[in-house]
């Protein structure tokens, strides 16, 4: 490994309006159940938005929107096109 080179495993999913597609992975469970978003590395799904408890205050998920766990209960969210400018198509 090269000096000073880190990795980071980076999981994500799209918010679709009503759901999450391909179905909820365990740590978007886990999040569900930590409480309301004002708790970082919690989730609240209210009406069509996903509402996503970070370190800074709660980033709301809308349709297209992606959910990303970036490890150790932290999460975020990117729009379509920051998720594509960061990790390419992905389908």
């Amino acid at each position: 490994m090269t000096k000073g080179l880190h990795e980071l495993l980076v999981q994500f999913v799209r918010w679709d309006g009503s759901r999450i597609e391909g179905g909820a992975p365990k740590w978007i469970v886990d999040a569900l159940s930590k409480g309301t978003p004002d708790t970082a590395g919690a989730l609240m799904r209210l009406g069509n938005e996903v509402h996503v408890g970070t370190g800074k205050g709660v980033i709301i998920a809308r349709a297209g929107d992606w959910i990303v766990n970036l490890g150790q209960g932290v999460l975020t969210v990117l729009s379509a096109e920051e998720h594509e400018t960061i990790f390419g198509s992905y389908d």
